[in-house]
């Protein structure tokens, strides 16, 4: 006996198949018994050559046997195997033929199983399907209720909090045709809509930024939301058909809807225990079996026939999907027009045919006709005799079960249509009219909606917070090769550059051939040319050449050409003035002949030297930085960065200080007397000139706080918030100059680039401290160090461990420097106050106004006057209701209300009638005339 050696995917596509058989490839081995697995795309053995496919075929197939037992898998067979007939292509049909000549020809394949996978099954060759090949064909259906629950646990398992119990629940309801991808799908947009709710900003930037995932939690809107925006594969292909009985007609049809359900059961056994537990019971009763009979299952069922019929809007259209949706663990198969006529290329009846197939092969299944009475009089009679003859041809033990509905009772169907419903009385049901308390409960929402305030009406705003400033992300790390892979990587490279170290000898040595480049063979002799040590700077020759290659200093072919072009430069320095035996032609074709024999080199050889050079000198730069040695930035090719204490940095950000002088000044308010004789400015210049000329050197500052010229200090505003003492130059003056004396007084603010500058002088004996409080700097601290300047320089901060100053000159002249926390008062009063968020206000509540007696006789009135109408009219006239009521939502008074709603109920009803008249009248004079 030979076991079943193929297996065939089949089914809707986003239902598992390839995820099964990849779950296949790494469950199939075990301990003592390993199992290889070839897995191949439809497409992955096709070819633009002829044969080629086939051949790949056949040593696939080699393989597979060489390696048994082995695994096949063939994803999208129906691309590698399409059905052969003369529309297809002849190398199709080749490869069809391969095919079936390797899965079971003349010679065995031995322990090689083959699985085949596809969505479109009636496109695979019949011949595929036989026993010998293909032995069995699993159909993959969409998930049911519990299926659909158990993958909504697996895609959320991982969320902080996880979602509720009761709503997983409704969210596997309402998933209907759903498959696993789809719902994966809508967990993932659930999520990124909880992203985008809590951290928007990252959407508006294009730099990676660093988030707090556990502050991400993904609520039911979040869901609800997705599911919405979301459409299902099976909805794109078919349409939405199954859907569940909505919550707002519920107490209209609630009744029905269980009743149909329960004939359903009677009618359709099984079918229930299959949706939800996934395996068949058909031949549970072993005393049946026992006597000979078949089993009870099949003898209580013939032909299973529902039909809902009932006047036009009583809600045939919610009755049909739900009872779709009851019965979801079933094959649909919709014959309606949209279906029949939906593909151009095929007729009607051909597409009566193929569905009809597919019914058969996935029983038990569902032939399911909306508006039955509309779809009899268009189609044409030979979609009619079609459709009944292979109705009439099946089995009537087969679990099929035909569901139709229909907008005109019964009795006003065809004849031939009553005949197909004949085999149970049960399976006719005629919806009614709703009654009285249905019609009441149906509208008690309403009422409670009626007596609202307005104040629950109010929408809340969304939230303008501002948002939060969130830090970039650094950069990725790059993934830290294994030592296997650091060591193939390894000889890889050291194999290139050996290729790269042959080609360049050999191009060597076609240079020495050339006895008219001899003058570029070896190094220059000092007796030859006496001067040409002293012209050219850095010789070249192909001496030195070979010694480079053989010492491996070339890593590119990049530098092999530069010292080639060294000597063509060397050259044409040397002779550029005098050249008798014209070597700078020569050194021009050397060039030439070098370039052309690099230009024939394999060009994947240069691309790989060129990665393999990258890696060697990331290698040497990371182990120059780990053994602690400085590497410069610009021979990196790097901005040097910038250094905030360093004080040529602090004068280049702080340049507009340089154009600071007593005239500018003194033009802002700021009074600075300077007395000098003429004598002392002119030693004052030749000091500036000498100090510009002199490096800078810090002062040191006496305990007693005397200095050896004129101290400032600043307090620094953004980069160092500290007060920084400078001195003035005066070494560099004369002995005998005179000391700056600088008058006393409270300066006014200078607003320079934005910033608030306070600057309090006093008069020192040769030295003055000039104390600056900027509007950004709310601290000061005093510095110990600080650097000699003259007053017309630029001011230089200075640098040191932060300790306090002694007793300064401004408090022995009684004048108060401003003190830390007087800054910072000053500061905080001198920020300008953020504007506050608008907030509406709110109107004051009122007191509710109602008719209570008139609101029980609308309510009366409403019951009373939508006792003939249908399903559909009465979901009308709700609707209309609640326009009535968002309209006056924000009125404390609800008589206009009532009014308003009391003439929609009169008008819509009077409608409604004048309708429901015309039609009778039409269908009484079109059967008189029938008559």
């Amino acid at each position: 006996m030979m076991p079943p050696r193929g297996v065939l995917f089949h089914g809707p596509p986003g239902t598992g198949k390839t995820l099964l058989a990849r779950a296949l490839a790494s469950s199939c081995s075990t301990e003592t018994q390993k199992v290889a697995f070839f897995m191949r795309k439809g497409a992955d053995c096709l070819s633009k050559w002829v044969g080629e496919a086939e051949r790949q075929l056949r040593l696939l197939f080699e393989e597979a046997k060489a390696w048994q037992p082995s695994i096949i898998f063939f994803d999208e067979i129906d691309g590698l195997c399409p059905v052969r007939s003369s529309k297809q292509e002849q190398i199709h049909a080749s490869i069809v033929s391969t095919m079936l000549a390797l899965m079971d020809g003349l010679d065995g394949r031995g322990q090689v199983i083959v699985i085949g996978a596809t969505n479109r099954i009636d496109a695979i060759d019949p011949a595929l399907r036989r026993p010998g090949r293909f032995d069995r064909e699993f159909y993959f259906p969409l998930p049911n209720e519990a299926a659909r629950r158990a993958i909504i646990d697996i895609n959320t398992c991982g969320w902080v909090p996880p979602l509720d119990e009761g709503f997983k629940n409704e969210l596997a309801r309402m998933t209907t045709r759903y498959c696993g991808a789809d719902i994966k799908a809508l967990c993932t947009e659930a999520a990124l809509r909880a992203i985008r709710r809590r951290y928007p900003q990252i959407y508006e930037s294009n730099d990676k930024l660093l988030i707090d995932a556990s502050t991400i939690i993904v609520e039911e809107v979040d869901m609800l939301k997705s599911a919405k925006s979301l459409t299902p594969a099976s909805y794109r292909v078919t349409g939405a058909t199954a859907s569940p009985l909505p919550e707002n007609v519920k107490p209209l049809l609630k009744d029905h809807f269980d009743t149909i359900c329960g004939t359903v059961d009677t009618l359709f056994p099984g079918t229930s225990k299959r949706s939800s537990k996934g395996y068949d019971n058909e031949d549970s009763d072993v005393a049946f079996q026992a006597m000979g009979y078949r089993s009870f299952e099949k003898l209580k069922t013939f032909r299973p026939r529902m039909i809902v019929t009932g006047e036009r809007g009583m809600g045939q259209r919610y009755i049909g999907p739900a009872l779709l949706h009851y019965l979801e663990g079933c094959m649909v198969q919709q014959f309606d027009l949209a279906a029949l006529m939906s593909e151009s290329s095929r007729t009607p009846e051909a597409a009566c045919v193929q569905y009809f197939i597919e019914v058969k092969r996935h029983a038990p299944s569902i032939i399911y006709i909306p508006h039955i009475d509309v779809w009899w009089s268009v189609v044409s009679d030979a979609v009619k005799a079609t459709f009944s003859n292979l109705l009439e041809d099946l089995s009537p033990d087969d679990g099929i079960l035909l569901l139709a509905t229909s907008e005109v009772p019964m009795s006003s169907l065809p004849i031939t249509v009553k005949r197909w419903f004949l085999s149970s009385a049960k399976g006719r049901v005629e919806l009614s009219e709703p009654d009285a308390m249905k019609r009441e409960h149906f509208f008690k929402p309403l009422f409670d909606d009626l007596v609202r305030p307005p104040s629950e009406f109010k929408v809340q705003p969304p939230s303008l917070k501002p948002l939060e400033q969130l830090k970039k992300a650094p950069p990725p790390q790059p993934r830290v090769p294994t030592a296997e892979e650091k060591k193939l990587l390894m000889e890889h490279d050291q194999y290139v550059l050996r290729e790269l170290r042959i080609t360049l000898r050999n191009i060597v040595d076609e240079l020495y051939k050339e006895r008219k480049f001899k003058p570029f063979f070896r190094p220059v002799e000092s007796e030859e040319l006496a001067d040409y040590e002293r012209i050219v700077k850095k010789p070249m020759d192909l001496a030195t050449i070979s010694e480079k290659i053989n010492d491996r200093m070339y890593l590119e072919v990049k530098e092999f050409l530069a010292d080639i072009d060294l000597i063509v430069e060397n050259t044409s320095l040397y002779y550029d003035i005098h050249d008798p035996s014209r070597v700078i032609y020569r050194a021009r074709a050397f060039q030439d002949v070098a370039y052309s024999m690099v230009g024939r080199l394999d060009p994947d050889l240069i691309i790989e030297t060129e990665k393999t050079a990258t890696r060697f000198r990331q290698e040497a730069k990371a182990q120059q930085k780990t053994q602690g040695e400085r590497i410069s930035r610009r021979r990196l090719g790097l901005e040097a960065p910038a250094v905030l204490d360093d004080p040529e940095i602090l004068l280049r950000n702080r340049s507009f200080l340089a154009k600071l002088n007593l005239d500018s000044a003194r033009e802002d308010s700021v009074e600075v007397s300077i007395k000098m004789e003429d004598s002392q400015s002119q030693n004052q210049i030749q000091g500036q000139e000498a100090f510009d000329r002199a490096p800078m050197k810090p002062t040191e500052v006496d305990d007693d706080g005397e200095d050896s010229g004129t101290s400032l200090s600043l307090a620094s505003s953004r980069m160092t918030s500290s007060v920084t003492s400078l001195t003035a130059l005066g070494a560099a003056a004369d002995e005998n100059s005179s000391a700056v004396s600088i008058r006393s007084m409270d300066l006014d603010s200078v607003e320079l680039n934005n910033e608030v500058v306070e600057v309090v002088v006093v008069d020192v004996e040769g030295a003055a401290d000039m104390t600056m409080q900027t509007e950004d700097g709310p601290d000061t601290a005093n510095t110990s160090g600080s650097f000699a300047v003259d007053n017309s320089l630029p001011l230089v901060p200075t640098s040191g461990a932060e300790n306090s100053f002694p007793e300064t000159n401004d408090e022995r002249n009684g004048v108060t420097p401003i003190e830390p926390n007087e800054s910072k008062e000053i500061e905080h009063q001198a920020e300008p106050k953020e504007s506050s968020p608008i907030v509406e206000t709110e109107e004051e509540p009122g007191e509710l106004e109602i008719d209570l007696g008139g609101a029980s006789q609308f309510q009366v009135t409403l019951i009373k006057e939508t006792e003939h109408s249908s399903v559909e009219e009465l979901d009308q006239l709700r609707a209309s209701l609640y326009a009535n009521i968002w309209e006056h939502r924000h009125e404390w008074n609800k008589s206009a209300l009532l009014a308003d709603m009391i003439q929609t109920v009169f008008s819509i009803t009077r409608l409604h009638r004048e309708y429901r008249a015309s039609e009778r009248k039409a269908v009484e004079s079109y059967m008189e005339s029938i008559q």
